[in-house]
Parts: C-alpha cells; structure tokens; sequence
C-alpha cells in the first residue's frame, strides 16, 4: 500500500546520501521473504541511520535530528540510531526525516576516524555452552568490571533485539565499547 510505497522512495532517496548511511537496503528478491519458521526475514520499517562517516556517533546523530530537525528517534546506540515508522507517518513525515540527512549528508566532511565500514560484527570468545553458563556458578558483577570474565547472561540492544553478548562468551573491551 501507501506505507511501503512512501518506504520504498525513502529509501531510494537516501541511496543519494554520501556520509550518512541508511539501513536496511534490500533487493527485490528479498520483498515478503520469510524464514522457516515463518518470520518475516526483513523489516523495512525499522530504519538504522548511521552518521559515523560524518564523524558523528549515534548519541549525536540522535541528539541533532531532535534539537534541530524535532524529529524523535526511536534509540540511539554508540555508532546510529533507529528509527521505528508505521503506517500512520505521513509523507511529511518521511519528507521531513530524508530532508534532514540530506543536510546533514551536505553539511558534515568525512574524517579520518570513520573510514572503516560504518558496524563491525564482533564475535565473542566462546568459552563454554550457553547452558553451562547459564546453569553453572554464577556471580553478579558491575558490568564495568567485567572485562575477562565469562557472561552467564545475554546483553541486548532493542531494537532490533539481537544479542551483543551471548552466555558462555568471554567479555572483552570491544563488547563493552559497545
């Protein structure tokens, strides 16, 4: 319908965008996609901006889309922030949204620091099985003063809800910069 029309020109819009980067870009093949067990394999409508090219993290991102452009960001996280639309944004809405990371886009230079790809994937040292984890000697500890140690438990940014630490897994800096 009308949402998936004024998602699909959003998208396209921001395919322009030079510094400011706009998530998730899909193809065709995957429009409607479902995995096995019956779950949509794309959301089109949780949008992840990144502005980490413009040597803007995502506090940041977040902090000028609401002071200058009064737009509300659903979270921000250390390098984008998300955006959650519906079938109730309007057109000025999404206009407004792709207006203002065009002007961010022309207004921002690229810095030395955001040259590498925009999110890295770390992956964890796994130590032992989740449910030994989960189920083995515990201790609670300040996450601050968990470098080293092995998580008993899965840390989260939502949305998306995809675990940035799993049980079982050694926590190391990386994970906690995150």
């Amino acid at each position: 319908g009308k949402f998936e029309l004024r998602l699909e020109q959003f998208y396209k819009e921001c395919g322009r965008l030079q510094y400011v980067q706009v998530y998730p870009r899909f193809s065709e093949a995957d429009r409607g996609r479902k995995t096995e067990e019956g779950i949509w394999a794309k959301d089109n409508s949780k949008i992840l901006i990144s502005a980490q090219r413009a040597g803007m993290d995502g506090q940041q991102l977040y902090d000028l889309l609401l002071e200058k452009y009064h737009l509300q960001m659903e979270m921000a996280a250390s390098q984008y922030v998300i955006a959650l639309t519906s079938v109730m944004d309007t057109e000025d809405g999404f206009g407004r949204l792709e207006q203002a990371l065009l002007d961010i886009d022309r207004e921002t230079e690229r810095t030395e620091a955001a040259r590498d790809e925009f999110c890295t994937y770390i992956s964890g040292e796994v130590c032992t099985s989740i449910a030994e984890a989960v189920e083995g000697d515990q201790e609670e500890i300040d996450l601050s003063d968990s470098e080293g140690r092995i998580s008993s438990e899965y840390a989260y940014l939502y949305p998306p809800g995809i675990p940035f630490l799993v049980p079982g897994e050694r926590i190391s800096k990386d994970v906690l910069r995150q």
